[in-house]
């Protein structure tokens, strides 16, 4: 995993073609139907199917808020590959299990500076994902994720680490050379409205994200 960037919220297959298109790693399709970005099992598969006809290198994650393993499963049967949990609920014995159940995909658990991971117990996670806190909403509120926290974090687990909250084409270069992550994750700071996409704001997020993980590597 190496200067991945995710883009999240995706809810029309115009939107998925576009981000990869623009160089866009990853897309997020969220299964928690309070959100204003929900998409069903049914939309996501005929989203993923058309993406991966274009683009078949690209990761499809599904964003989930504490789930049943029967909620998990009617997702991944939409060709999703990797399966993202925002632990509210979520303990290390809960990953394991999510692990078994689903070996073939990979498992992101997503943590915020109130809801720190714990020690151990991460052996089954492909990577971390840091959000920002909001007491009334997971993701997606447009809330800067704290980046001395999520720096520290990072070097304490030694793991991949995915950093999302607040970033936007303005800031995610800075956020890149704060943290320096191995991926990047956004959904409201490219959007005209919640799950549409602006093409304009996307475009140079992708284009400043890309430029600052080159840097990194210089």
């Amino acid at each position: 995993m190496d200067g991945i960037i995710k883009i999240c919220g995706v809810t029309k297959p115009e939107d998925a073609l576009r981000c990869l298109g623009e160089g866009a790693d990853a897309l997020g399709f969220i299964s928690h139907p309070g959100s204003p970005r929900f998409v069903s099992p049914g939309k996501v598969s005929s989203i993923v199917s058309r993406c991966m006809a274009a683009h078949p290198l690209s990761r499809c994650v599904g964003v989930f808020v504490s789930p049943t393993i029967e909620c998990l499963r009617e997702y991944a049967d939409s060709g999703l590959d990797t399966l993202q949990i925002h632990s509210r609920d979520c303990s290390p014995l809960d990953f394991q299990a999510i692990h078994e159940s689903f070996p073939a995909h990979d498992l992101w658990i997503s943590f915020n500076s109130h809801t720190p991971p714990p020690s151990e117990g991460l052996d089954c996670v492909a990577a971390i994902h840091y959000d920002s806190f909001d007491p009334k909403s997971v993701g997606g509120t447009g809330r800067l994720s704290d980046w001395k926290a999520a720096f520290e974090l990072k070097e304490l687990l030694k793991r991949p680490f995915i950093l999302a909250g607040g970033l936007t084409p303005a800031n995610v270069a800075n956020a890149v050379e704060a943290v320096r992550p191995d991926g990047v994750d956004v959904s409201s700071g490219v959007e005209k409205s919640p799950g549409v996409k602006d093409v304009d704001k996307l475009t140079l997020f992708i284009r400043n994200a890309r430029t600052a993980f080159d840097s990194l590597r210089d």
